[in-house]
């Protein structure tokens, strides 16, 4: 059998082995205890949770709405807000975590605002109908924005009311889950009628029991339940191991006449997968089931059953492997809502025992299937986490088995491959290479994408030119002129879904295919999305002479247009290469560094607002003039302050990552999440550089230093006056500076209170903003607040400036601020940012490597 690409292949036991191993956290329970815990009173602390990417996702919708979680290697603090959530308007995207959607479904009808709440495809086909309409009932405002009965919604939140209601859980026992974890913050009791039989019963057990666990009053009727208005309390709380997880390991030890053992497992667990064990009991195995561990040993000889498995559907595809293996006609009854799980699973699974030449057969309801010899064979896992650890637990005992879409076990165990390799099993994975470029027109996507697929003897496919096949007609131009950009948009849909399918390729989008929010994240799924960015001056000079452009003819509507797009461009990015002042070829180079891993090291500079960043180009200038550009690259990450969090838990923690610049407003707010900060930036109290060692994170500042040696390439500072504008965490840095240099300082800033405070710990006076004109009485100004940066106003009217004056503005821009401009027109001496920009990056490059940075070729990045 050919090797394919983004495969596992797994590889048969030679003799039966006997292991034991710890399973994740489950992900049921875990993703219960993350919306009980952010609506408790106060802070709980959840261990042992599942790292799954649906808790994962949850985790991060959560801190969206304002939950503060922090997250590190073993526990998760939830500080819980009772049910008070602050205003919010913007959408929340859950990919396909099922779990997610219908637990935020039901919360965010809690939330002040307007929600929309969307998934992947796939979730966008699972239905959720009997939910809101139970919402509905309770006072809910809920539109369907696609297909009625499914996500997308949009959702108005604020007050529920109601004291009793109805709910269709047949589809999905989520439904009444997500229903009772709200309950307890209504203001009136709440009491809810199941119509029907509930679907996978035994995880309503385990809702009930995680909130009692936080302190929820409720009473279980035959068809009904009560819950109290007594709100949540906070708690701490264990999440035991994850059966289903488990079930795979179990299979192994059946199918090979091994031993296995799973020690964080018990088997009085409310968990309705954890009585999987006594199918397998039935079937022949030997099952020992201790205090905290159960042990499965399989026979010589597996045996058929007849089983109703409506209780514990997560294991259905696992146990039909089993019976592939068995003597005799497994039958596996109750799994009609197996269609509406992650891939339709009773079709998927009869696809694929057939490819292994097991016979079997299914009315929708329920699957038969003919024990036998299997034979190895490439298993299609329809993006669903279950279809690829069942099977690949095959590969154990036949030959010639390889899983595709191997990274897809991440939704609910992403230490599965490697799990399997610890208690012996050969496993070989190998990774899809799809390369999607995006950016705006005139990014350099198209040669980029040449000279990739040059160099990784990939097909590149141009989405621009699908479409105009599909079109019929000649150009994008044409499509426009003839069809209008709503044509083309649609078509453009098409070609992105198509593409999400197709592995193994060099992808260059057009400018707007980020609008496809659902085809961008499917992209995303196998795939390494590449932003190239340049600033709109860049853009316009090298398509000015171009025809071929439909949406710039207008330059103003095309610069709105570039602004609109540039945050959904780093929405979507794993990278971002600047690529003003670099050629193509470096561009190319950059991205096959960044693709290749290694030992590259990678530096960032996080920021929260879309903007253009000149530090890459500064620092990789920097890096290739010594020879170590095959060793670090320097990228920019936008990190919004909600993100910030989770990002100094995890992401910025990273081996790869060797240190980060930080910008405003992360430059105060991050100190509390680094393990250590250098003296100076604790005096000063901000951080503007991070250094990675071994996962430990250290805080330097290096803008005090970087604008002490802007001025004093001008001037000497003793006993100068200076006027400091603003009041942030690069005033607190120059000003510790400007005290150290024997300075008289004063600073004007709207915040009186953090003014106050600098003064006090630096020594200077505080004046109001109001008062700032008085700043013409100092020798030196320095402008240290936004204002400027993006647009042309000015923080002083320039009246009183002269040509004794020295103006300082830290920040920078092409043709400098107004501030500036009004400032040269007195004859002052004026000084940019840039040269501030220049003097702290060159230190900050040399905590990043250790070495000298060369500062002519940092100037020439930097064109200054």
């Amino acid at each position: 059998m050919n090797r394919q690409k983004n495969t596992a292949r797994i590889y048969p036991l030679t003799h039966p082995i006997k292991a034991a191993i710890t399973v994740p956290g489950s992900k049921s329970y875990t993703n219960r205890a993350l919306i009980i815990a952010s609506l408790a009173n106060g802070k709980s602390i959840l261990s042992g949770c599942s790292n799954s990417n649906d808790s994962l996702n949850l985790i991060q919708s959560l801190q969206q709405l304002g939950i503060d979680i922090v997250c590190d290697k073993n526990e998760i603090t939830i500080a819980g807000n009772n049910g008070n959530f602050k205003e919010f308007h913007d959408t929340i995207n859950i990919g396909d975590a099922g779990t997610a959607m219908r637990f935020l479904t039901a919360l965010c009808c809690l939330v002040p605002g307007e929600i929309i709440l969307e998934g992947s495809a796939r979730m966008h086909e699972r239905p959720i109908k009997g939910l809101v309409d139970a919402l509905l009932q309770l006072g809910a405002n809920i539109e369907y924005i696609g297909k009625h009965g499914f996500a997308p919604l949009k959702i108005k939140g604020g007050k529920l009311t109601g004291r009793k209601v109805e709910i269709d859980a047949t589809l999905s026992s989520q439904f009444l889950s997500a229903l009772l974890m709200i309950a307890p913050i209504l203001d009136s009791p709440l009491e809810i009628v199941s119509n029907g039989e509930i679907a996978s019963a035994p995880y309503i057990d385990m809702t009930i029991s995680t909130m009692q666990h936080f302190g929820a009053s409720v009473k279980k009727g035959k068809n009904n339940y009560i819950v109290n208005s007594t709100s949540h309390l906070s708690a701490n709380h264990a999440i035991e191991g994850d059966a289903s997880s488990a079930s795979y390991f179990f299979t192994l030890a059946a199918i090979t006449q091994s031993t296995i053992r799973v020690n964080n497992l018990n088997a009085s667990s409310l968990q309705g997968d954890i009585k999987f064990v006594d199918l397998l009991e039935k079937m022949g195995c030997t099952v020992i089931k201790g205090e905290n561990y159960i042990e499965v040993t399989g026979p010589k000889e597996l045996h058929a059953i007849t089983i109703d498995m409506k209780d514990m559907q997560d294991v259905a595809q696992t146990l039909a492997v089993v019976a592939a293996f068995s003597k005799g006609t497994t039958i596996l009854k109750g799994l009609e809502n197996l269609e509406l799980k992650e891939t339709k699973r009773l079709t998927a699974l009869q696809s694929e025992l057939t490819k292994m030449s097991i016979k079997c057969s299914t009315d929708g309801e329920q699957i038969a299937i003919h024990g036998g010899n299997p034979k190895g064979a490439f298993i299609n896992t329809y993006n669903d986490h279950r279809m690829a650890m069942a099977f690949a637990v095959a590969g154990t005992r036949i030959d010639n088995l390889q899983i595709e879409s191997q990274e897809v076990v991440n939704k609910s165990f992403p230490d599965f491959w490697e799990t399997l390799k610890k208690i012996g099993v050969k496993v070989d994975v190998e990774k899809n290479t799809r390369i999607v470029l995006i950016g705006f027109m005139g990014a350099g996507k198209s040669t980029v994408g040449r000279l990739l697929a040059e160099s990784f003897q990939l097909p590149l496919i141009e989405t621009d030119d699908e479409i105009i096949k599909r079109s019929e007609l000649n150009s994008v131009n044409e499509i426009f002129e003839k069809k209008g950009e709503t044509y083309f948009r649609e078509l453009e849909k098409e070609v992105l879904h198509n593409l999400s399918l197709q592995s193994n390729c060099i992808i260059s989008c057009g400018g707007g295919a980020i609008v496809h929010s659902e085809n961008i994240e499917s992209l995303k799924e196998n795939g390494t999305v590449i932003f190239l960015s340049a600033s709109f001056e860049t853009i316009a000079s090298r398509i000015k002479e171009e025809t071929t452009r439909p949406l710039f003819n207008d330059i103003e509507k095309a610069k709105q247009l570039y602004f609109q797009r540039q945050s959904l461009y780093e929405k979507y990015a794993d990278a971002i290469i600047e690529t003003d002042n670099s050629s193509p070829e470096e561009i190319t180079e950059s991205i096959i560094k960044i693709l290749n891993g290694g030992n590259l090291k990678t530096c960032l500079v996080i920021k929260d607002k879309v903007s253009h960043s000149l530090s890459p180009g500064m620092h990789n200038a920097a890096y290739k003039a010594l020879g170590i550009d095959s060793q670090y690259i320097f990228l920019p990450l936008q990190i919004k302050p909600e993100e910030l969090s989770n990002a100094m838990q995890h992401d910025l923690r990273e081996p790869n990552i060797a240190a980060f610049a930080v910008t405003i407003p992360h430059k105060e707010a991050i100190m509390k999440y680094l393990d250590s900060i250098d003296e100076t930036a604790q005096n000063i109290g901000a951080v503007n550089t991070a250094i990675n060692i071994d996962g430990k994170l250290k805080g330097y500042n290096t803008d005090w230093l970087g604008a002490v040696n802007t001025l004093k390439k001008i001037t000497s500072l003793k006993n100068k006056k200076i006027a400091v504008l603003g009041s942030g965490g690069t005033a607190r840095a120059i000003c510790y500076g400007l005290s150290k240099e024997g300075c008289e300082i004063k600073i004007y800033s709207r915040n009186r209170q953090t003014a106050s405070a600098i003064a006090n710990k630096f020594g200077g006076e505080e004046h109001p903003w109001e008062k700032r004109e008085e700043a013409y009485d100092a020798d030196i100004i320095i402008n240290t607040t936004p204002i400027g940066r993006e647009d042309n106003n000015t923080p002083l009217s320039g009246a009183g400036i002269t040509d004794k004056h020295i103006v300082f503005d830290v920040n920078y821009k092409k043709g400098n601020t107004q501030l500036l401009n009004l400032a040269k027109q007195k004859s002052a001496i004026i000084i940019d940012g840039l040269e501030m920009l220049l003097q702290q990056g060159m230190l900050q490059f040399e905590l990043y490597t250790g070495l000298k940075a060369p500062e002519q070729a940092m100037r020439d990045a930097l064109q200054i």
